[in-house]
């Protein structure tokens, strides 16, 4: 299968798979990228080329969103190890970059409470998600994309 799920999440009935919150044609062709967290185009939106500067501007963005998405994780610690005290400070780093990439591209509260509690029930598991660890999720969700969205910067 090319595509990753989301959450490595599901298939939907038109046969794509869904990464993030968007949907993937699983008939698009191999020689395409897939599952890129991030991808700088070549030209700004104005339509000017983007200078190597540009690039390094856009990628140490990126960096500083993940680093601020791994605090966050910290304090959202399903498994209440304590990162940093009892458990490896980058205990849930490794979440961070697809959740960066979720809310840079317009995912919903909705949908980035859903891969975090994918990840606690799931990844981690903790077994089935509860009203009481949707709300902690979402508390902690509302952050994320409060940090790193582009529209609320």
């Amino acid at each position: 299968m090319p595509y990753a799920k989301f959450g490595e999440i599901g298939q939907d009935e038109c046969g794509g798979f869904q990464d993030g919150c968007r949907f993937l044609d699983k008939k698009q062709p191999e020689s395409q990228p897939q599952n890129l967290l991030f991808s700088f185009s070549t030209t700004s939106l104005d339509g000017r080329s983007m200078t190597a500067a540009d690039h390094k501007t856009l990628n140490d963005e990126a960096v500083a969103d993940i680093r601020t998405v791994e605090a966050i994780l910290r304090r959202w610690d399903p498994i209440g190890v304590e990162p940093g005290s009892m458990a490896p400070a980058d205990e849930y780093d490794s979440y961070a970059p697809y959740l960066v990439s979720m809310a840079r591209n317009g995912c919903t509260l909705e949908e980035v409470t859903a891969r975090l509690e994918y990840l606690a029930s799931e990844t981690m598991g903790l077994g089935p998600s509860t009203a009481q660890s949707r709300e902690h999720s979402s508390k902690f969700a509302a952050q994320i994309i409060e940090a790193v969205q582009p529209s609320n910067r």
